[in-house]
């Protein structure tokens, strides 16, 4: 009894199957199909090995048990060649389901097969040249294998812009090799190779595409990577049925890892994982660094989290250590909401992306925030165009010196043209926001170049402007052309370096390191000026700020207002403090938003040499700009 073939094909299943199982693996319909591919693939190799041992021992084994022997190896080989092609076809297809008439028309071969191996003739030979069965059942067995195959072959190539290349070559090779066994073993029906044609496609499925350890996720313990989680969400958004997408977000995720480690930050992923997918009934996808999402079908999964305390939830290290997480949980019901990955993937960065309010946070998407969603999209469609097409304007807030009792400069802000479409827009939102576009030079450049011409034309020196606060974004602060860029400007229009004071935030100012020094060195041996804004804001090094060679500190209304409310005396302290060192390292100050009398007393009496705010004036455009400082020479 020669079963060589037999049991190399077994072991290989076999050991698919185990790699398989034991792994998590992403539940695609096209993957469940798999799984029950794979499942009667094993069934079918012992089924095959128990036949030739009954054929082998066919004087004693009775034929009832022969012949059940026979109808089971060639049920689950007919099953096998259905199974391949649905699975091939929803692989194929981008709606992810069957029609009835659909499936009924996919089994009738099957169905047909079925039929004749329950009713039909089968004959077996045994001899010396070997042992092998025959008759009808058999010819319709060879039929059934060349409808499936002749099929899939045809289903890969009309949809072959639908597939990757390489799974339509894999797949296309493989049922050609099971086919040229086919044909070898119908011509020598003696040499029993079906098996092995089931177990290479098998392998080049397995290697190719269902491989589990692909979609695994490397640093969260039983967690699927983030193409697991796309792939899942397109066969969700193109079934069309209702699901909701969850997400849990560690917002302190990064001083987690400074003070217990990166993976322990995993480990506390990967347990909130396991206690969120308990309540939800799903596997989990790690979709970024510091966030696990779920899939989920059922409404009420979500509504019984949402009524859970799991916000009182403690956390620990692995080691038992209780640490203080911050963390959002977030839900979105769609396609109400969004009906594509890429809808879903945008409104997911922009929850994650969006500071929470408190440090344990539950965000149910709503109508508010899709609007909120569709607005940012609207602005930076704006933002794109306005930069592109001359769509920013300059305006400029008067700066009052107190010792000169008079305006003596002003700072340039940027705003956009456009305010019908989307109304006001504050450069809150749209600096971050071409930051992140990438356009932030090119909007900088454009800002820089509006006050040289503007200055050139109305020669405003003449009506006591001794200098222009430009801002410098964080961005733009490290770029080494920086230098290079504002001189050739400024030669073009003919306006001296030292009319121009430079605005970087004291956070860019903290974080830019070295290549803000090389930048800040080049401009001021030019005769640019420094300032600091937003003193009070970030998180001051202030040996830095006194070796980075500031001109001015612009103190942010922040230290301001509260001393003009009633906090106490600490504000005044605080204030009074900043003032004193500021002035003592010999560097000058503007204090931002100051809006009424009192605070204009109080800080001229405190020695601070420069307001600025509404108190004075709100930004004006050029024109307006112009007869105010006319007016106020």
């Amino acid at each position: 009894m020669n079963l060589g073939v037999q049991i190399v094909s077994f072991s290989v299943m076999l050991t698919i199957a185990f790699v398989y199982f034991t792994n998590k693996h992403i539940k695609l319909l096209s993957t469940r199909i798999y799984t029950l591919y794979l499942s009667v693939s094993l069934v079918y190799s012992f089924t095959e090995i128990f036949t030739i041992y009954t054929l082998y021992n066919i004087d004693t084994i009775s034929p009832f048990v022969n012949r059940l022997a026979h109808q089971l190896f060639i049920c689950t080989l007919v099953l096998i060649l259905m199974f391949l092609f649905i699975y091939v076809d929803m692989l194929t297809r981008k709606q992810k389901r069957y029609k009835p008439i659909e499936l009924i028309v996919s089994i009738l071969p099957a169905v047909f097969a079925f039929v004749m191996t329950a009713f039909g003739d089968l004959e077996y030979h045994v001899g010396d040249d070997g042992m092998y069965s025959y008759g009808p059942v058999v010819t319709v067995l060879y039929c059934c294998l060349c409808v499936y195959a002749l099929w899939t072959v045809i289903t890969i190539i009309r949809r072959r812009r639908t597939i990757p290349g390489h799974i339509m070559i894999i797949v296309l090779c493989g049922v050609s090799g099971w086919v040229a066994i086919g044909i070898v073993q119908m011509l020598n029906p003696t040499w029993l190779i079906e098996s092995m044609g089931v177990s290479l496609m098998q392998l080049f499925i397995f290697l190719s595409i269902e491989n589990p350890r692909e979609y695994n996720d490397a640093d969260v313990i039983g967690a699927l990577n983030r193409h697991a989680f796309e792939m899942m969400l397109n066969e969700r958004c193109e079934n069309g049925k209702e699901f909701y997408v969850v997400t849990f977000t560690l917002t302190n995720s990064e001083l987690l890892k400074n003070s217990v480690g990166v993976n322990e930050v995993y480990n506390i992923l990967g347990w909130s994982a396991l206690k969120l997918s308990g309540v939800l009934r799903s596997d989990f996808y790690h979709t970024a660094d510091n966030s696990i999402s779920f899939i989920v079908k059922h409404k009420a999964c979500c509504e019984k989290l949402i009524r859970s305390d799991f916000d009182k939830v403690e956390f620990s290290t692995s080691a038992g250590v209780k640490v203080n997480t911050s963390f959002k949980l977030t839900f979105i019901e769609c396609p109400k909401y969004a009906d594509s990955v890429e809808k879903i993937t945008e409104l997911m960065t922009h929850i994650l992306h969006t500071k929470s309010k408190s440090e344990r946070s539950i965000l149910v998407v709503s109508e508010a925030i899709i609007d909120e969603i569709n607005y940012l999209a609207g602005v930076e469609k704006l933002l794109q165009y306005a930069v592109k097409n001359n769509g920013l304007e300059v305006y400029y807030q008067p700066i009052y010196s107190t010792a000169k009792k008079k305006f003596v400069s002003a700072e340039a802000l940027v705003r956009l043209k456009d305010k019908e479409t989307l109304g006001f827009i504050s450069p809150e939102i749209f600096i971050p926001m071409a930051e992140r576009m990438g356009l932030i030079s090119e909007l900088g450049n454009t800002v820089f170049e509006n006050v040289c011409r503007f200055a050139r034309q109305n020669d405003i020196k003449q009506y006591g402007v001794e200098y222009i606060e430009v801002n410098i974004s964080a961005v733009q602060s490290v770029d080494i052309s920086l230098p290079d860029r504002l001189l050739d400007c400024m030669s073009r229009y003919g306006i001296s370096s030292d009319f121009f004071n430079l605005e970087i935030t004291e956070t860019a100012a903290v974080e830019a390191g070295e290549l803000l020094d090389l930048n800040m060195s080049r401009l001021k041996s030019m005769g640019c000026g420094f300032s600091m804004d937003d003193f009070g804001t970030g998180y001051s090094n202030l040996s830095q700020m006194a070796n980075t060679g500031f001109d001015i500190i612009k103190l942010d209304k922040s230290l301001i207002w509260p001393c003009f409310e009633d906090n106490g005396d600490k504000p005044k302290t605080i204030l009074n403090s900043c003032i004193a060192m500021i002035n003592g390292l010999g560097i000058s100050i503007v204090a931002e938003g100051v809006e009424t009398k009192e605070q204009v007393d109080l800080l001229t009496e405190k020695g601070v040499e420069y307001l600025q705010g509404y108190y004075f004036s709100k930004p004006m455009n050029e024109h307006d700009y112009l007869n105010f400082v006319q007016n106020n020479c």
